[in-house]
């Protein structure tokens, strides 16, 4: 019913789509913040409480079990394989973001594993993007366009350093609890680049039209 109401953003047409759910479940976690640290909510939203919190966990194994391969990538659609275009790094992203903030209140040790799974996916995912990189990682709209190049929207690169920085105590919890082990030291690298280049952009006024790609300094 989750799934029904919200994946499809009130268009029964459209297939559930993975980043949508992922924000559906983001937000329920965000209203369970209010909901618990404003004094002055009604009693009756506060009663809902048990209700969200069950979104959070129950949604985030749905959402694995829908759309999480083998591999640890996410799927763009839910019980939908991924289209010929290939898997694309946002679904990832924050199907993870949504996952790790129910692991972040449960410690469920089944969303500890698909955590894994999926950062194991991003870091090959880096390593094979990079391989194109020559130094910048958000490319200006007068640089040529490489066929071999894949480009992103800088709201994307964002949302995986919000991630990063959400990942915290997950990343202390599974760093000797899953084979094989995730370079941490290397991603602590990789995003202090990341962020420091796109705050560099930003004030350069780089907009999130323009094209991003992941940098090779750190593979």
């Amino acid at each position: 019913d989750f799934f029904e109401k919200v994946g499809r953003g009130g268009r029964l047409s459209d297939p559930d789509r993975t980043v949508s759910v992922s924000r559906a479940l983001l937000a329920a976690d965000d209203l369970r913040k209010v909901l618990r640290s404003d004094p002055d909510a009604p009693q009756e939203l506060k009663d809902l409480l048990p209700q969200v919190d069950q979104i959070l966990q129950v949604g985030s194994l749905a959402l694995g079990a829908k759309s999480q391969e083998s591999d640890g990538k996410f799927r763009e659609e839910l019980d939908q394989p991924v289209g010929p275009e290939g898997p694309r790094m946002i679904d990832t992203v924050m199907a993870l973001r949504a996952m790790t903030r129910a692991w972040n209140r449960s410690e469920m040790g089944a969303i500890g594993f698909r955590i894994h799974e999926g950062w194991m996916w991003l870091d090959r995912f880096w390593k094979q993007e990079s391989m194109h990189a020559a130094r910048s990682l958000v490319r200006s709209r007068n640089t040529a366009r490489s066929d071999e190049l894949r480009t992103y929207r800088a709201s994307e690169l964002w949302e995986w350093l919000q991630l990063w920085r959400e990942s915290q105590k997950v990343r202390q919890k599974i760093a000797g609890g899953y084979a094989p082990a995730i370079p941490w030291d290397t991603w602590d690298a990789r995003m202090k680049d990341l962020e420091e280049e796109l705050r560099g952009h930003l004030q350069t006024g780089v907009t999130d039209r323009k094209s991003t790609r992941l940098n090779s300094s750190h593979v």
